[in-house]
């Protein structure tokens, strides 16, 4: 229901005329953009169910600009892991990384491009993870992937930074990431002054399930 409201303010948006053609426009969507493939795979439900803070968030970073890090990976079999728990007092699982305290916050959110490709919440520190652009990626159930991958080069996104703090605690029961306003997101990125941008847009609804796009 929520999905479906956020469709009918987008098509509201893309029935609007367009405002103009400069491409390159401050603002703009660049359409090489790694989370460009993440929102397709979101609205087409090629990801399975996913929560509800994501969609809203992922569009919200298309506006960012990609930075290059310092990736490395970890599990719970890993000598140097820090055993089964985090810093924020919860489990090791996928869908965690490990940042430098001085630059995140605990429930930052950032996205890693291939070969993680993934949306991550920043949940762990670790004594090697120094620099705003360094990350040790959980692959919990996934050891090999720790000698496999080694310390590589990948691509992010920041979506949502938290305050830097040196005392954690522990992860509040309950919590999530913000959940930002999808129409809200889906408009802004449907008010793009480049036509690329309306098509992109016409093609991942037509992708998506019936029942979303009819509401």
């Amino acid at each position: 229901m929520f999905f479906a409201a956020g469709m009918i303010g987008l098509m509201t948006t893309l029935q609007q005329p367009v405002w103009g053609a400069e491409g390159g426009a401050k603002g703009s969507v660049d359409f090489d953009h790694p989370l460009v493939p993440v929102v397709r795979r979101v609205i087409t439900g090629e990801s399975g169910k996913q929560p509800s803070w994501k969609l809203p968030m992922v569009l919200n970073g298309l506006r960012k600009r990609p930075i290059t890090a310092i990736c490395t990976t970890y599990c719970e079999k890993c000598s140097d892991g820090g055993g089964r728990g985090t810093r924020w007092g919860t489990r090791l699982r996928r869908g965690i990384v490990a940042a430098d305290p001085r630059y995140w916050g605990p429930g930052s959110v950032i996205y890693i491009g291939p070969p993680v490709d993934e949306v991550l919440i920043v949940e762990d520190t670790g004594g090697a993870v120094k620099g705003a652009n360094r990350f040790d990626v959980c692959v919990t159930g996934h050891h090999a992937l720790c000698t496999r991958w080694g310390k590589f080069k990948a691509t992010y996104v920041p979506l949502h930074r938290t305050q830097p703090r040196r005392r954690w605690g522990r992860r509040p029961a309950g919590w999530h990431p913000p959940q930002w306003d999808l129409t809200t997101e889906l408009v802004r990125f449907a008010a793009q002054r480049v036509p690329s941008v309306r098509s992109i847009l016409m093609t991942l609804l037509a992708e998506a399930p019936g029942d979303l796009r009819a509401g």
